[in-house]
């Protein structure tokens, strides 16, 4: 198959990272796959003229012209086209398309039959990224969808009554992400969280909550991993027995971190799938998550994690407090959840895309 990707851009992100993994797997599968990106990065529904977007617009262009077509933090197999605009005119021609963001489905359904089956792969309810009637908009389109969790299925029929949408779930590369037995010698109880600055991501309530156990238990060692620490988090941070602050992880970084711990906690208030606990789960780590996104369709809650209501900083508190009292537990879960992501690759994903797609190619 003649397979064309549209990417809003190419910089680091749940959803870039994803479609990396899946066309990586499609081309080694004799698929010819190409990576459509723009030079000026997608207005997210608004004005072009958008004072307050402009700046950013305009570094991100800097950077992407001094980059080419070179991903840093990423080995694409693929071929990547840069272009002026989705303009269909610099669009190759395909037996299916792609959108996999809301304004990239408008493209590709304004696209003629040479441009092939119109599909738009379905990563999150995205009205944190645009005008909401323009993101509902997108959902209403004549296009072939594809939800990456039964959340994002049951929003589609029960918020635009798209019925039978399949769902395609995010996977692992169980390579790199795995039990590392010599990361796991160390004395202490050591609790991680990935941080990220969107409010959406949960942080206050999650930071809240280790002060506390800090304030409860002696020698915890907390991990803080991610994006640079907000200032205010970071002096309840500072003020903790003992942490630990490390910057962006990838590869083997990542796996390292990972393996390492004993608790992770991933406090989201939203996610369309959620694959740092996946991750955290493969690295035999007792996962504490929030019941967002895909979370529920791999995580059974007390068996493969603890799985809490969003918002609740005493959930958060009372599942950490749970796994330190209680070493078998946390045992049992760690494992439990480490098999139950087995089930969870990139290869299966991929697997079921090409079944999806053979049948949009048949019923075209």
């Amino acid at each position: 198959m003649r397979i064309n990707f549209l990417l809003p851009q190419v910089t680091l992100s749940g959803g870039v990272k994803s479609t990396f993994e899946i066309t990586n797997r499609l081309m080694r599968k004799g698929h010819e796959v190409r990576i459509i990106y723009p030079l000026f990065s997608l207005s997210h529904g608004y004005p072009m003229y958008n004072l307050q977007k402009l700046p950013f617009r305009l570094i991100e262009t800097v950077y992407t012209l001094k980059r080419g077509n070179r991903v840093p933090w990423f080995k694409v197999e693929s071929n990547m086209i840069r272009v002026p605009s989705f303009n269909e005119k610099f669009i190759p021609k395909a037996d299916i398309t792609v959108a996999t963001w809301w304004e990239n489905a408008y493209h590709v359904n304004q696209y003629s039959a040479n441009k092939g089956v119109k599909v738009h792969i379905i990563r999150s309810y995205e009205t944190w990224g645009g005008p909401k009637e323009k993101v509902d908009g997108s959902y209403k389109l004549p296009l072939n969808k594809i939800a990456i969790s039964t959340y994002l299925k049951d929003i589609m029929k029960r918020e635009f009554g798209v019925d039978d949408v399949p769902v395609i779930p995010n996977g692992l590369d169980l390579r790199k992400f795995y039990i590392e037995p010599e990361y796991k010698k160390h004395e202490n109880i050591r609790v991680g969280l990935l941080y990220r600055r969107d409010t959406m991501k949960g942080m206050d309530e999650a930071i809240d909550a280790i002060q506390e156990i800090d304030q409860k238990f002696s020698g915890i060692t907390f991990v803080l991993f991610g994006e640079k620490i907000k200032d205010t988090h970071l002096k309840q941070i500072n003020n903790l027995n003992k942490a630990e602050i490390h910057g962006f992880c990838l590869g083997e970084d990542l796996r390292h971190i990972y393996n390492s711990l004993d608790i992770f906690v991933f406090p989201s208030r939203f996610e369309g799938f959620g694959n740092p606990p996946l991750e955290a789960m493969a690295c035999g780590v007792a996962t504490i998550t929030t019941k967002v996104g895909g979370i529920p369709d791999y995580c059974v809650s007390g068996e493969t994690a603890i799985v809490i209501p969003p918002l609740d900083k005493e959930s958060i508190t009372n599942s950490i407090k749970r796994l330190i009292e209680d070493p078998k537990e946390r045992d049992r879960i760690s494992k439990d959840g480490g098999s139950k992501v087995k089930n969870y690759t990139w290869d299966n994903t991929v697997l079921e895309l090409e079944k999806v797609f053979t049948t949009y190619l048949c019923h075209d």
